[in-house]
């Protein structure tokens, strides 16, 4: 089955996307510094992570076993939106873009997140679709009630 993805304005029937939504009860201001900052992204995602959230600037996320992939900021806007473009990366992940948008409902700030441009419904679009779900549940216990779990710990929470 072939799916069609919007990447930089050009159709691309060849591409797979990862999508998840998810309330957080939280001000899109406190998100956007979970999603878009090095002290917010180690604190639910990456080992470590370098990076300002500016287009054309470059992101390094670090994870154990030696991996530091690079992602460019493609664009940008504060409190609302951010997005990078994978360089340099597991093959799978090269050249896929991670976008996190942030619209206010009521008491809650909705993060819609898109992780597209992957070539293959494989195994590991399928571990990494997983894996974001769990990732995006712990960010919302971060930005909810400051709670963090080591890096270890946090692919089996």
């Amino acid at each position: 089955m072939r799916r069609h993805v919007l990447i930089s304005g050009a159709r691309r029937p060849d591409m797979y996307a990862i999508k998840h939504r998810l309330a957080i009860r939280s001000t899109p201001t406190e998100i956007f510094k979970a999603i878009s900052h090095p002290e917010g992204l180690n604190a639910w995602w990456t080992k470590y992570c370098e990076g300002h959230p500016v287009v054309g600037s470059t992101f390094v996320f670090g994870f154990t076993g030696g991996f530091e992939w690079t992602a460019d900021v493609t664009a940008v806007d504060p409190q609302r939106m951010i997005e990078w473009r994978f360089t340099d990366a597991e093959p799978d992940w090269t050249g896929t873009r991670l976008r996190m948008e942030l619209t206010t409902e009521g008491q809650e700030t909705w993060v819609s997140f898109l992780h597209d441009g992957w070539a293959a419904d494989n195994a590991h679009f399928r571990h990494s679709s997983f894996c974001w779900a769990q990732y995006l549940r712990l960010l919302r216990r971060w930005v909810e009630d400051g709670s963090t779990l080591p890096y270890e710990e946090r692919s089996r929470a």
